[in-house]
């Protein structure tokens, strides 16, 4: 709803202006009357209207003075003169004020009602525009946010050596500032560098005491925490790899925690844990308090109840290295890679995060393990399957562990791996192409062999190996050259198609990959002794 305000020197002429019209009806609502130009500056700068009817002729401030005056401080408004008579000598003073339009007195409702049906539906489409453009910016400057952070994490996450952060109180050194290199791109790449992420980010934060704060949960995804915290009053929000990461005014942050024990109070059988940052006011800030904070992301890594934290509060050196367990991890391994049977290593993993968590060992060791726990699983089935093993594990990025915020989180991934890994060597062992590196390559073969451009590049591509190293592995586990194996697919294909359709051999040429019928012809009169016409008519 639209707020108006009316200006007049006459009481009379102010009451029927509210009373003419069911402003509430049309979208507007009275928010203040006033009898002179002068009371109508002051009115105007207590309820800021969008819309404004003002009386030319007024004794002590006329009205274009008074929207003249109202200019000179920048207030933005919808003017309409209303006159007793067709001053014209007025006309060329309101217009470059830009006011809107005039009514004449006595006010005709009729006339008044389209004027401001048609002032409405102006206020609406410019403040979709608004909307739009408001919409638009926020989505940006999220997405600054998003970039900054997802950098941030990877460059803390390749330091390793949590000693190694900036305090949070230190001066940060130009080394530190490069830890945004996740958004700097090679020269010439055209993507923005480290000095232009810190500028992007200055850009956005301008100057505002903002805080961070990051919620994660053992349970649920960052999709469905983004879904909890909508109603926050926050001003971004973007989902991280285990989290879900949001910014406020630090004059918001008790709603921010309100809101969060609210959360808590409504799902009391879910944990979630909330990890309040420090506050920043421009991009160095931000960069020295989130690795400062870094150090301390799993401080509620064995928390089993929901709870938030103080990253400032948080004493430096919590936790120590993993303890090892002592204990050999190839022999829970060995139903795994020998039958596909996940369920001694699954325990395994359980035990050993369990003994993390009696030994009070710090998440990153504990990550360590479970990652040379999984290095160790493809090793061996490397050793024992050679090149059949190939595509097991290979599109995990098992370092990602590292950004896993709970020991439940954790267990449960690698839970995930380890069954995953289970069914890859069943079903190599049963033989089964999905998981055979010669069996993918086949099915590929199959589908696109009828391709004119398919290429051994492309297969090779597809099984993540290089083009030399895909021939050799191919002939050595196949038997016959590439080219060879594709030549007899298409010729085969081709000759089913003579005995079976009526296509023309030209058509029959490009359906097996040929785009010439000369070039097809001759590799089939090579391949068999004669033309695809004398097969046909055997």
């Amino acid at each position: 709803m639209y707020k108006i305000m009316f200006v007049d020197d006459e009481e009379q002429n102010l009451f029927l202006m509210e009373k003419i019209v069911d402003w509430e009806e049309n979208g507007f609502r009275v928010c203040g009357i006033a009898l002179d130009g002068s009371e109508g500056i002051q009115v105007f700068e207590e309820t800021e209207p969008d819309v404004v009817f003002v009386d030319i002729r007024m004794d002590e401030m006329n009205g274009l003075e008074m929207i003249e005056k109202l200019q000179q401080k920048k207030k933005k408004a919808v003017y309409v003169i209303v006159t007793a008579y067709d001053e014209f000598s007025y006309a060329k003073k309101a217009i470059s004020l830009g006011v809107k339009d005039y009514l004449l007195k006595p006010v005709s409702r009729t006339e008044l009602l389209d004027m401001v049906r048609q002032i409405r539906e102006e206020l609406d489409m410019e403040r979709k525009k608004e909307d739009d453009s408001r919409f638009l910016s926020r989505q940006y400057e999220n997405g600054i946010f998003e970039k900054a952070f997802a950098a941030l994490e990877t460059g803390c996450l390749e330091k390793r050596d949590i000693s190694a952060m900036p305090e949070p109180n230190a001066a940060i050194p130009g080394s530190d500032t490069a830890i945004l290199k996740s958004n700097a791109a090679e020269p010439d790449s055209g993507m923005p560098g480290v000095d232009t992420a810190a500028q992007e980010l200055d850009s956005v934060i301008r100057g505002r005491a903002l805080r961070s704060y990051e919620m994660y949960s053992p349970t649920e995804e960052p999709g469905d925490l983004l879904y909890l915290v909508e109603d926050w009053e926050i001003e971004y929000c973007f989902p991280g790899y285990d989290c879900v990461c949001f910014i406020s005014e630090e004059e918001k942050k008790d709603a921010v925690l309100e809101a969060f024990e609210e959360l808590k109070s409504h799902h009391i059988r879910k944990k979630y844990i909330l990890q309040v940052n420090r506050t920043f006011s421009n991009a160095e800030e931000l960069i020295r308090g989130y690795c400062g904070d870094f150090r301390h992301r799993g401080y509620c890594f064995y928390e089993r109840q929901s709870r938030v934290f103080f990253c400032s509060e948080v004493k430096t050196g919590e936790g120590q290295a993993y303890l090892s367990y002592g204990e050999e991890g190839e022999k829970p391994l060995r139903r795994l890679i020998y039958n596909g049977v996940p369920e001694d290593a699954i325990e395994l993993v359980r035990w050993i995060a369990e003994y993390a968590k009696e030994q009070g060992s710090a998440p990153g060791g504990l990550a360590d393990e479970m990652i040379g726990l999984l290095f160790l699983v493809k090793n061996e089935l490397t050793k024992l399957y050679k090149d059949r093993a190939f595509l097991i594990l290979r599109h995990q990025n098992v370092w990602d562990l590292h950004k896993l915020r709970t020991e439940a989180k954790l267990v449960s991934r690698m839970e995930e791996l380890l069954r995953e890994t289970g069914t890859a060597v069943k079903n190599m062992i049963e033989n089964k192409g999905n998981y055979s590196l010669m069996g993918r390559t086949a099915e590929y073969i199959r589908e696109h062999f009828a391709d004119p451009e398919f290429s051994a590049g492309e297969v090779a591509e597809t099984v993540h190996l290089s083009r030399n190293y895909f021939l050799k592995v191919f002939k050595e586990e196949i038997g016959i050259a590439f080219l060879d194996y594709v030549t007899d697919m298409r010729m085969e294909k081709a000759r089913q198609m003579l005995k079976e359709t009526e296509e023309t051999v030209y058509a029959i040429s490009r359906a097996v990959g040929y785009e010439s019928q000369y070039h097809f012809s001759r590799k089939f009169k090579q391949r068999y002794g004669i033309s695809p016409n004398e097969y046909r008519s055997l």
